[in-house]
Protein backbone atom coordinates (compact mmCIF):
# COMPACT_ATOMS: atom_id res chain seq x y z
CA UNK A 1 0.00 0.00 0.00
CA UNK A 2 2.70 2.34 0.82
CA UNK A 3 4.22 1.67 -2.65
CA UNK A 4 0.80 2.90 -4.92
CA UNK A 5 0.72 6.08 -2.35
CA UNK A 6 4.13 6.91 -3.52
CA UNK A 7 2.65 6.43 -6.82
CA UNK A 8 0.01 8.92 -6.23
CA UNK A 9 2.51 11.33 -5.07
CA UNK A 10 4.75 10.90 -8.13
CA UNK A 11 1.58 11.87 -10.37
CA UNK A 12 1.02 14.87 -9.13
CA UNK A 13 4.00 16.30 -9.20
CA UNK A 14 4.75 15.64 -12.67
CA UNK A 15 5.77 18.72 -14.72
CA UNK A 16 5.25 18.27 -18.52
CA UNK A 17 7.42 20.41 -20.13
CA UNK A 18 6.17 20.49 -23.37
CA UNK A 19 8.49 19.76 -25.70
CA UNK A 20 6.55 18.11 -28.39
CA UNK A 21 9.43 17.76 -31.47
CA UNK A 22 9.59 15.35 -34.57
CA UNK A 23 11.85 12.56 -33.84
CA UNK A 24 15.50 13.61 -34.80
CA UNK A 25 16.82 11.17 -37.35
CA UNK A 26 13.79 9.46 -38.22
CA UNK A 27 12.49 8.96 -42.08
CA UNK A 28 10.51 11.64 -43.92
CA UNK A 29 7.00 10.31 -43.41
CA UNK A 30 7.89 8.97 -39.71
CA UNK A 31 5.13 9.68 -37.44
CA UNK A 32 7.31 9.76 -34.19
CA UNK A 33 7.84 12.23 -32.03
CA UNK A 34 9.96 12.77 -28.81
CA UNK A 35 8.31 14.07 -25.27
CA UNK A 36 10.51 15.39 -23.18
CA UNK A 37 9.27 16.24 -19.27
CA UNK A 38 10.31 16.94 -15.73
CA UNK A 39 9.25 14.10 -12.69
CA UNK A 40 9.36 14.49 -8.97
CA UNK A 41 8.52 12.58 -6.40
CA UNK A 42 8.07 13.91 -2.48
CA UNK A 43 8.77 17.55 -3.81
CA UNK A 44 11.97 16.91 -4.92
CA UNK A 45 13.54 15.66 -8.58
CA UNK A 46 13.16 11.83 -9.14
CA UNK A 47 15.41 9.36 -10.14
CA UNK A 48 14.98 5.87 -10.90
CA UNK A 49 12.91 3.82 -13.53
CA UNK A 50 9.41 3.82 -14.61
CA UNK A 51 6.63 3.22 -16.62
CA UNK A 52 4.61 5.27 -18.35
CA UNK A 53 1.00 5.17 -20.66
CA UNK A 54 -0.11 7.71 -23.37
CA UNK A 55 -3.25 8.04 -24.85
CA UNK A 56 -4.70 10.42 -27.02
CA UNK A 57 -8.38 12.36 -27.09
CA UNK A 58 -10.51 14.73 -28.66
CA UNK A 59 -11.18 16.88 -25.46
CA UNK A 60 -9.80 17.58 -22.00
CA UNK A 61 -11.92 15.39 -20.00
CA UNK A 62 -13.69 12.21 -21.11
CA UNK A 63 -14.51 11.02 -24.28
CA UNK A 64 -12.57 7.89 -25.77
CA UNK A 65 -9.33 7.26 -26.82
CA UNK A 66 -8.63 8.40 -30.19
CA UNK A 67 -5.11 5.93 -30.42
CA UNK A 68 -3.09 4.78 -27.21
CA UNK A 69 -2.52 3.72 -24.72
CA UNK A 70 1.13 3.49 -25.41
CA UNK A 71 3.39 1.65 -23.04
CA UNK A 72 6.70 2.65 -22.49
CA UNK A 73 8.60 0.68 -19.66
CA UNK A 74 11.77 0.99 -18.10
CA UNK A 75 12.07 4.92 -19.28
CA UNK A 76 15.31 6.26 -17.34
CA UNK A 77 14.43 9.18 -14.94
CA UNK A 78 17.71 11.22 -13.71
CA UNK A 79 17.58 14.42 -11.88
CA UNK A 80 13.74 14.35 -13.11
CA UNK A 81 14.65 14.83 -16.24
CA UNK A 82 12.82 11.65 -19.05
CA UNK A 83 12.61 11.92 -22.76
CA UNK A 84 10.48 9.11 -24.34
CA UNK A 85 9.76 8.50 -28.05
CA UNK A 86 5.79 8.04 -28.93
CA UNK A 87 4.68 7.26 -32.44
CA UNK A 88 0.45 6.86 -32.54
CA UNK A 89 0.98 6.18 -35.90
CA UNK A 90 -1.31 7.68 -39.15
CA UNK A 91 -4.51 9.17 -39.32
CA UNK A 92 -4.35 10.67 -35.16
CA UNK A 93 -3.05 14.36 -36.28
CA UNK A 94 -5.40 15.56 -38.54
CA UNK A 95 -5.51 19.50 -37.44
CA UNK A 96 -8.42 19.17 -35.22
CA UNK A 97 -7.12 19.63 -31.43
CA UNK A 98 -5.50 16.89 -29.37
CA UNK A 99 -4.66 16.49 -25.65
CA UNK A 100 -2.48 13.56 -24.13
CA UNK A 101 -3.71 11.77 -21.03
CA UNK A 102 -0.15 10.23 -19.28
CA UNK A 103 -0.30 6.92 -16.81
CA UNK A 104 2.65 6.51 -14.28
CA UNK A 105 3.83 3.70 -12.00
CA UNK A 106 7.18 2.70 -11.04
CA UNK A 107 9.16 0.38 -13.40
CA UNK A 108 7.54 -3.33 -13.16
CA UNK A 109 4.65 -3.17 -11.03
CA UNK A 110 1.70 -1.81 -9.37
CA UNK A 111 -1.00 -0.01 -11.25
CA UNK A 112 -0.58 3.25 -13.33
CA UNK A 113 -1.87 6.18 -12.25
CA UNK A 114 -3.65 8.49 -14.41
CA UNK A 115 -2.14 12.17 -14.35
CA UNK A 116 -5.07 15.41 -14.49
CA UNK A 117 -5.48 17.26 -16.06
CA UNK A 118 -4.67 16.31 -19.61
CA UNK A 119 -1.88 18.19 -21.89
CA UNK A 120 -2.95 20.25 -24.91
CA UNK A 121 -0.75 19.10 -27.79
CA UNK A 122 0.20 21.69 -29.28
CA UNK A 123 2.20 22.75 -32.49
CA UNK A 124 5.39 20.50 -32.93
CA UNK A 125 2.79 16.96 -33.44
CA UNK A 126 1.13 19.15 -36.19
CA UNK A 127 4.56 19.16 -37.90
CA UNK A 128 3.70 15.17 -38.59
CA UNK A 129 0.32 16.55 -40.14
CA UNK A 130 2.68 19.04 -42.13
CA UNK A 131 4.57 16.27 -43.82
CA UNK A 132 1.94 14.67 -46.02
CA UNK A 133 2.49 14.77 -49.27
CA UNK A 134 0.73 17.16 -51.83
CA UNK A 135 -1.36 16.06 -54.67
CA UNK A 136 -0.47 16.32 -58.35
CA UNK A 137 -0.01 19.95 -59.88
CA UNK A 138 -2.58 20.86 -62.16
CA UNK A 139 -1.68 21.70 -65.71
CA UNK A 140 -0.63 25.39 -66.19
CA UNK A 141 -3.51 28.38 -66.95
CA UNK A 142 -3.03 30.89 -70.06
CA UNK A 143 -0.39 33.31 -70.06
CA UNK A 144 -2.44 36.45 -69.26
CA UNK A 145 -1.91 40.17 -71.06
CA UNK A 146 1.56 41.90 -70.68
CA UNK A 147 0.89 44.50 -68.24
CA UNK A 148 1.33 48.54 -68.79
CA UNK A 149 5.03 49.36 -68.77
CA UNK A 150 5.80 50.55 -65.11
CA UNK A 151 7.89 54.20 -64.77
CA UNK A 152 11.20 55.08 -65.76
CA UNK A 153 13.52 54.53 -62.79
CA UNK A 154 15.48 57.10 -61.33
CA UNK A 155 19.68 57.24 -63.09
CA UNK A 156 22.03 55.15 -61.77
CA UNK A 157 24.73 56.53 -59.71
CA UNK A 158 27.98 57.76 -61.57
CA UNK A 159 30.34 55.26 -62.54
CA UNK A 160 34.22 55.35 -61.11
CA UNK A 161 37.16 57.27 -62.83
CA UNK A 162 38.83 55.58 -65.60
CA UNK A 163 42.37 54.67 -66.05
CA UNK A 164 45.26 56.76 -66.45
CA UNK A 165 46.14 57.27 -69.99
CA UNK A 166 49.88 56.07 -71.59
CA UNK A 167 53.04 59.02 -71.28
CA UNK A 168 53.11 60.99 -74.77
CA UNK A 169 56.29 61.47 -76.85
CA UNK A 170 58.96 63.71 -75.69
CA UNK A 171 58.44 66.95 -77.54
CA UNK A 172 61.57 69.02 -79.29
CA UNK A 173 64.19 70.42 -77.51
CA UNK A 174 63.71 73.67 -76.67
CA UNK A 175 66.61 76.75 -77.47
CA UNK A 176 69.14 77.20 -75.35
CA UNK A 177 68.63 80.19 -72.09
CA UNK A 178 70.72 83.17 -72.13
CA UNK A 179 74.40 83.10 -70.16
CA UNK A 180 74.17 83.06 -66.20
CA UNK A 181 76.18 85.22 -64.22
CA UNK A 182 80.41 85.29 -63.35
CA UNK A 183 81.15 83.29 -60.93
CA UNK A 184 83.11 84.76 -57.80
CA UNK A 185 86.96 85.27 -57.80
CA UNK A 186 88.97 82.06 -56.81
CA UNK A 187 91.37 82.14 -53.45
CA UNK A 188 94.74 83.08 -53.13
CA UNK A 189 97.53 81.02 -53.71
CA UNK A 190 99.84 79.37 -50.98
CA UNK A 191 102.10 81.52 -49.40
CA UNK A 192 105.84 80.75 -48.60
CA UNK A 193 106.70 79.73 -44.76
CA UNK A 194 110.07 81.59 -43.14
CA UNK A 195 112.00 80.00 -40.62
CA UNK A 196 110.37 79.55 -37.01
CA UNK A 197 111.31 81.69 -34.21
CA UNK A 198 112.34 81.20 -30.58
CA UNK A 199 109.60 79.79 -28.33
CA UNK A 200 108.46 82.67 -26.51
CA UNK A 201 107.80 82.67 -22.51
CA UNK A 202 104.62 81.05 -21.08
CA UNK A 203 101.87 82.45 -20.47
CA UNK A 204 99.60 82.83 -17.62
CA UNK A 205 97.26 79.87 -17.02
CA UNK A 206 94.09 79.73 -18.60
CA UNK A 207 90.50 79.36 -17.12
CA UNK A 208 89.39 75.78 -16.25
CA UNK A 209 88.26 73.61 -19.16
CA UNK A 210 84.27 72.00 -19.57
CA UNK A 211 84.01 68.86 -17.09
CA UNK A 212 84.63 65.66 -19.55
CA UNK A 213 82.26 62.62 -20.13
CA UNK A 214 81.20 60.46 -17.90
CA UNK A 215 83.74 57.18 -17.43
CA UNK A 216 82.39 54.00 -17.96
CA UNK A 217 80.41 52.50 -14.86
CA UNK A 218 82.18 50.61 -12.32
CA UNK A 219 81.22 46.91 -11.39
CA UNK A 220 77.85 46.51 -9.13
CA UNK A 221 78.45 46.54 -5.47
CA UNK A 222 76.80 43.52 -3.05
CA UNK A 223 73.23 43.58 -2.59
CA UNK A 224 72.49 45.64 0.63
CA UNK A 225 69.55 44.77 3.30
CA UNK A 226 65.70 44.19 2.45
CA UNK A 227 63.93 47.13 3.47
CA UNK A 228 60.49 47.22 5.49
CA UNK A 229 57.57 46.14 3.43
CA UNK A 230 55.50 49.18 2.56
CA UNK A 231 51.89 49.67 2.63
CA UNK A 232 49.45 48.21 0.33
CA UNK A 233 48.34 50.97 -2.64
CA UNK A 234 44.47 50.76 -3.87
CA UNK A 235 42.88 48.62 -5.46
CA UNK A 236 42.14 49.34 -8.96
CA UNK A 237 39.15 49.70 -10.63
CA UNK A 238 37.07 45.73 -11.89
CA UNK A 239 37.35 45.01 -15.07
CA UNK A 240 33.74 44.17 -16.92
CA UNK A 241 33.63 41.11 -18.97
CA UNK A 242 31.79 41.16 -21.96
CA UNK A 243 27.95 40.06 -21.67
CA UNK A 244 25.16 38.64 -23.92
CA UNK A 245 21.90 38.87 -22.84
CA UNK A 246 18.96 36.33 -24.74
CA UNK A 247 15.35 36.65 -24.82
CA UNK A 248 14.69 34.26 -27.86
CA UNK A 249 15.83 31.13 -29.15
CA UNK A 250 19.78 32.11 -30.95
CA UNK A 251 23.08 30.68 -30.89
CA UNK A 252 26.21 31.89 -29.29
CA UNK A 253 29.19 31.52 -31.13
CA UNK A 254 32.23 31.53 -28.87
CA UNK A 255 34.75 34.19 -29.58
CA UNK A 256 38.26 33.61 -30.51
CA UNK A 257 40.71 33.24 -27.29
CA UNK A 258 37.82 32.66 -25.10
CA UNK A 259 38.39 29.23 -22.78
CA UNK A 260 35.76 30.18 -20.39
CA UNK A 261 32.32 31.37 -20.22
CA UNK A 262 29.74 32.08 -17.14
CA UNK A 263 25.83 31.43 -18.02
CA UNK A 264 22.96 32.64 -15.79
CA UNK A 265 19.83 30.52 -16.60
CA UNK A 266 16.07 31.37 -15.99
CA UNK A 267 13.51 29.07 -16.70
CA UNK A 268 9.71 29.71 -17.66
CA UNK A 269 7.01 30.45 -14.78
CA UNK A 270 3.92 28.75 -14.40
CA UNK A 271 0.21 30.18 -15.25
CA UNK A 272 -1.86 30.72 -12.47
CA UNK A 273 -4.82 28.19 -11.86
CA UNK A 274 -8.36 29.54 -12.45
CA UNK A 275 -10.37 30.24 -9.71
CA UNK A 276 -13.47 27.70 -9.32
CA UNK A 277 -17.36 28.86 -8.78
CA UNK A 278 -19.00 25.66 -7.15
CA UNK A 279 -22.16 27.22 -6.63
CA UNK A 280 -23.97 30.26 -4.92
CA UNK A 281 -22.65 29.50 -1.55
CA UNK A 282 -18.63 28.23 -2.30
CA UNK A 283 -16.40 30.13 -4.28
CA UNK A 284 -12.22 28.50 -4.68
CA UNK A 285 -9.38 31.29 -5.56
CA UNK A 286 -7.02 29.83 -7.79
CA UNK A 287 -3.44 29.11 -6.91
CA UNK A 288 -0.67 30.45 -7.72
CA UNK A 289 2.08 29.21 -10.81
CA UNK A 290 5.19 28.41 -9.63
CA UNK A 291 8.40 29.97 -10.64
CA UNK A 292 11.41 28.76 -12.85
CA UNK A 293 14.06 27.35 -12.01
CA UNK A 294 17.22 29.44 -11.58
CA UNK A 295 20.78 28.02 -12.62
CA UNK A 296 24.46 29.68 -12.91
CA UNK A 297 27.51 27.59 -13.71
CA UNK A 298 31.29 28.08 -15.01
CA UNK A 299 31.90 25.95 -18.50
CA UNK A 300 35.02 25.40 -20.31
CA UNK A 301 34.74 25.93 -23.90
CA UNK A 302 36.67 26.22 -27.10
CA UNK A 303 36.95 29.34 -29.35
CA UNK A 304 34.76 28.81 -32.44
CA UNK A 305 32.16 26.73 -30.64
CA UNK A 306 28.30 26.94 -31.52
CA UNK A 307 25.74 26.99 -27.98
CA UNK A 308 22.81 26.56 -28.88
CA UNK A 309 20.03 28.56 -26.63
CA UNK A 310 16.70 27.53 -26.32
CA UNK A 311 14.60 30.00 -24.19
CA UNK A 312 11.37 28.48 -21.57
CA UNK A 313 8.21 29.81 -21.86
CA UNK A 314 5.93 31.35 -19.26
CA UNK A 315 3.18 28.93 -19.16
CA UNK A 316 -0.26 30.63 -20.04
CA UNK A 317 -3.32 30.37 -17.03
CA UNK A 318 -3.57 26.89 -15.68
CA UNK A 319 -0.46 25.90 -17.82
CA UNK A 320 3.17 24.52 -17.17
CA UNK A 321 6.21 26.91 -17.69
CA UNK A 322 8.94 24.93 -20.30
CA UNK A 323 12.56 24.44 -19.80
CA UNK A 324 15.48 26.90 -21.04
CA UNK A 325 18.47 24.83 -21.81
CA UNK A 326 21.78 25.33 -23.60
CA UNK A 327 23.32 22.61 -26.09
CA UNK A 328 26.91 22.26 -27.24
CA UNK A 329 28.09 19.24 -29.10
CA UNK A 330 31.46 20.47 -30.45
CA UNK A 331 34.07 17.04 -29.63
CA UNK A 332 36.83 18.70 -27.44
CA UNK A 333 33.74 20.96 -25.08
CA UNK A 334 30.38 19.05 -25.24
CA UNK A 335 27.81 19.90 -22.73
CA UNK A 336 23.67 20.31 -22.11
CA UNK A 337 22.54 22.35 -19.19
CA UNK A 338 19.18 23.41 -18.00
CA UNK A 339 16.90 25.45 -16.04
CA UNK A 340 13.30 23.72 -15.53
CA UNK A 341 10.10 25.72 -15.76
CA UNK A 342 7.37 25.99 -12.89
CA UNK A 343 4.52 23.88 -12.51
CA UNK A 344 0.61 25.42 -13.11
CA UNK A 345 -1.53 26.53 -10.18
CA UNK A 346 -4.66 24.23 -9.75
CA UNK A 347 -7.96 25.45 -9.02
CA UNK A 348 -10.07 24.70 -5.16
CA UNK A 349 -11.64 21.68 -5.46
CA UNK A 350 -13.11 21.32 -1.93
CA UNK A 351 -15.05 23.89 1.06
CA UNK A 352 -12.04 23.68 2.74
CA UNK A 353 -9.17 25.13 0.90
CA UNK A 354 -8.77 27.04 -2.46
CA UNK A 355 -6.37 25.62 -5.06
CA UNK A 356 -2.81 24.68 -4.01
CA UNK A 357 -0.02 26.54 -5.73
CA UNK A 358 2.17 25.07 -8.47
CA UNK A 359 5.72 23.58 -8.02
CA UNK A 360 8.71 25.77 -8.68
CA UNK A 361 11.06 24.66 -11.57
CA UNK A 362 14.11 22.38 -10.43
CA UNK A 363 17.26 24.52 -11.22
CA UNK A 364 18.53 21.27 -13.42
CA UNK A 365 22.36 21.85 -12.86
CA UNK A 366 24.98 21.65 -10.43
CA UNK A 367 27.20 24.95 -10.84
CA UNK A 368 27.95 27.80 -9.02
CA UNK A 369 24.46 28.30 -8.03
CA UNK A 370 21.53 26.16 -8.74
CA UNK A 371 17.99 27.18 -7.26
CA UNK A 372 15.01 25.99 -7.74
CA UNK A 373 11.94 28.27 -8.49
CA UNK A 374 9.51 29.21 -5.20
CA UNK A 375 6.38 27.32 -5.36
CA UNK A 376 3.21 29.17 -5.95
CA UNK A 377 0.85 30.17 -3.27
CA UNK A 378 -2.50 28.60 -2.28
CA UNK A 379 -5.93 30.21 -2.85
CA UNK A 380 -8.20 29.83 -0.06
CA UNK A 381 -12.51 29.19 -0.25
CA UNK A 382 -14.84 30.82 1.82
CA UNK A 383 -18.86 31.31 1.14
CA UNK A 384 -20.52 33.98 -0.30
CA UNK A 385 -17.59 34.66 -2.98
CA UNK A 386 -15.06 36.09 -0.12
CA UNK A 387 -11.89 33.54 -1.08
CA UNK A 388 -8.81 34.60 -1.93
CA UNK A 389 -6.43 34.05 -4.99
CA UNK A 390 -2.94 32.50 -4.65
CA UNK A 391 0.11 34.74 -5.46
CA UNK A 392 2.41 33.09 -8.04
CA UNK A 393 6.14 31.88 -6.94
CA UNK A 394 9.09 34.55 -7.87
CA UNK A 395 12.11 33.28 -9.32
CA UNK A 396 15.53 32.93 -7.44
CA UNK A 397 17.72 35.65 -8.74
CA UNK A 398 14.78 36.75 -11.19
CA UNK A 399 11.44 38.32 -11.71
CA UNK A 400 8.74 38.28 -8.82
CA UNK A 401 5.74 36.58 -8.97
CA UNK A 402 2.09 38.01 -9.97
CA UNK A 403 -0.85 38.75 -7.56
CA UNK A 404 -3.41 36.75 -7.12
CA UNK A 405 -6.26 38.64 -7.77
CA UNK A 406 -9.61 38.42 -5.96
CA UNK A 407 -12.01 40.84 -8.06
CA UNK A 408 -11.22 39.13 -11.18
CA UNK A 409 -8.23 37.73 -14.03
CA UNK A 410 -4.72 37.33 -12.17
CA UNK A 411 -1.75 39.21 -12.87
CA UNK A 412 0.94 38.01 -14.55
CA UNK A 413 4.73 37.03 -13.55
CA UNK A 414 7.62 39.23 -14.03
CA UNK A 415 10.18 38.41 -16.40
CA UNK A 416 12.65 36.72 -16.26
CA UNK A 417 10.45 33.24 -14.42
CA UNK A 418 8.04 34.42 -12.06
CA UNK A 419 4.94 32.44 -11.63
CA UNK A 420 1.26 33.95 -12.87
CA UNK A 421 -1.08 35.02 -10.01
CA UNK A 422 -4.31 32.51 -9.20
CA UNK A 423 -7.36 33.73 -10.39
CA UNK A 424 -10.20 35.18 -8.33
CA UNK A 425 -14.74 35.67 -8.90
CA UNK A 426 -15.18 38.00 -11.42
CA UNK A 427 -17.40 41.55 -11.15
CA UNK A 428 -20.50 39.18 -12.97
CA UNK A 429 -20.17 36.56 -10.53
CA UNK A 430 -18.10 34.13 -12.32
CA UNK A 431 -14.42 32.68 -11.46
CA UNK A 432 -11.56 34.29 -13.79
CA UNK A 433 -8.50 32.84 -15.62
CA UNK A 434 -5.22 32.93 -13.77
CA UNK A 435 -2.51 35.34 -14.83
CA UNK A 436 0.40 33.90 -17.20
CA UNK A 437 4.18 33.19 -16.12
CA UNK A 438 7.01 35.16 -17.39
CA UNK A 439 9.44 33.90 -19.93
CA UNK A 440 12.81 32.65 -18.56
CA UNK A 441 16.19 34.13 -19.98
CA UNK A 442 20.29 33.31 -20.41
CA UNK A 443 23.27 35.62 -19.79
CA UNK A 444 26.52 34.70 -20.73
CA UNK A 445 29.68 36.19 -19.62
CA UNK A 446 32.76 35.52 -21.26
Amino acid sequence: MKHHLFGLRLACCLAAVALLLPLRGAAQGSTAFSYSGALKASGAPANGSYDFTFSVFAGSSGGTALAGPVTVSGVNVSSGALNVTIDFGTGVFTGAARWLEIGVRPAGGGSFTTISPRQQLLAAPYALYAMTPAGPQGVAGPQGTQGPAGPTGPPGATGSQGAVGPQGQAGPQGSAGPAGPQGAPGANGLSIVGPQGDQGPQGPAGPQGLQGAQGPAGPTGPQGPQGQKGDSGSGGASGIPNMNVYLIDDIFLVPDGVKKIMVEMWGGGGGGATGSYADAFYFYGGGGGGAGGYTKLVLNVTPGDEIDIAIGQGGGPAINGTTTSILCDSADSAFTESAYGGAAGLPGTSTVSGGPGGAGGGSGADGLASISGQDGFPGSSSNAGNGNAGNGGSSPAGGPGGLGNLGGVGFDGHAPGGGGGGGGLSSCGGPSLGGSGANGRVIIYY
